[in-house]
């Protein structure tokens, strides 16, 4: 058999194809996004690729932030995430697999949800239409002997903006044996919803202390807070694929928090001004002329 990939179906999604058709990628090779997202051409079981989904393969993803290992149960506009991308197989002899991933908004899954970053070996990040798709450019070794496998691989996640709501990670991975055929491949799917958290989003009161002006803004936007905590506040602003534009931090020292950003050079649109300290947050929709 050729060797060949799995395919997992998240939010986006995760295809894996056969190594001898699609080693370097279902979309690199024509095949488009297989990972079951709105605007893909189906997923590993559809003309063209693999055989149909099995359940003795069995696509993972675990979420973290940062060096935890604890996994995130949900997101907060603008962090950066370690998406852990695996799954087992029961079937002897899938040694290598291979994938494709997506991530989307719940309420449109035709809409890019958030930033994706290859950081796993022998992974790209690749575009079709509007959406991100991450997949394997060679197949992946898996662990394991007999009919006992596992796989892993990872990707960077930036959440997108405030109030974006749910988003979903379409994943589809495909388990495969190695010996240059499509035969006795093992793909399946699987779909992970990741809610927006409301921890930390600061209270009405702190809201209406914050002034961000002028807004509608054509470039120089001021904030201004009185009664602010002394001590380092965090000022980001992010665009609507939840990607950092503008970062900086302001010292309180006498209880007046006052900066100045100057979004000349951002594009036309909308984009969240965030102003955190101490795990308390507040985001402000901000319109670029």
């Amino acid at each position: 058999m050729k060797q060949k990939t799995l395919i997992f179906a998240l939010l986006g999604g995760f295809v894996v194809l056969s190594l001898s058709s699609y080693e370097s990628g279902p979309l690199a090779n024509g095949a488009g996004n297989r990972t079951g997202s709105a605007g893909s051409s189906g997923n590993c079981s559809s003309g063209g690729c693999h055989a149909s989904n099995t359940t003795v393969t069995v696509p993972t993803i675990t979420i973290t932030e940062g060096s935890s290992s604890t996994p995130a149960t949900s997101y907060t506009a603008g962090k950066t995430y370690t998406v852990h991308i695996g799954g087992t197989c029961s079937a002897s002899g899938m040694s290598r697999f291979g994938f494709q991933l997506s991530t989307v908004l719940a309420s449109n899954t035709s809409t890019q949800a958030g930033t994706l970053t290859a950081t796993g070996a022998s992974t790209a990040v690749r575009t079709t239409g509007s959406l991100q798709i991450v997949e394997h450019t060679a197949s992946i070794a898996g662990t394991g002997s007999g009919s006992s496998w596992t796989y892993a691989t990872t990707a960077q996640w930036v959440a997108p903006h405030f109030g974006s709501g749910d988003v979903k990670f379409y994943l589809t991975l495909n388990a495969v044996n190695n010996n240059g055929s499509e035969s006795g491949d093992k793909p399946n799917n699987a779909v992970f919803t990741f809610s927006e958290s409301t921890v930390g989003i600061a209270n009405t009161s702190f809201e209406q202390e914050v002034k961000v002006y002028p807004n509608p803004t054509t470039g120089t936007i001021n904030v201004y807070e009185e009664n602010a905590t002394n001590g380092t506040w965090d000022i980001n602003v992010y665009n609507l694929y939840g990607s950092k534009v503008y970062s900086q931090q302001v010292n309180v020292t006498n209880g007046t928090l006052s900066a100045n950003i100057n979004g000349g050079n951002w594009a036309p649109g909308i984009y969240q001004l965030q102003l955190a300290k101490d795990g308390m947050q507040n985001c402000i929709p901000v319109i670029k002329q």
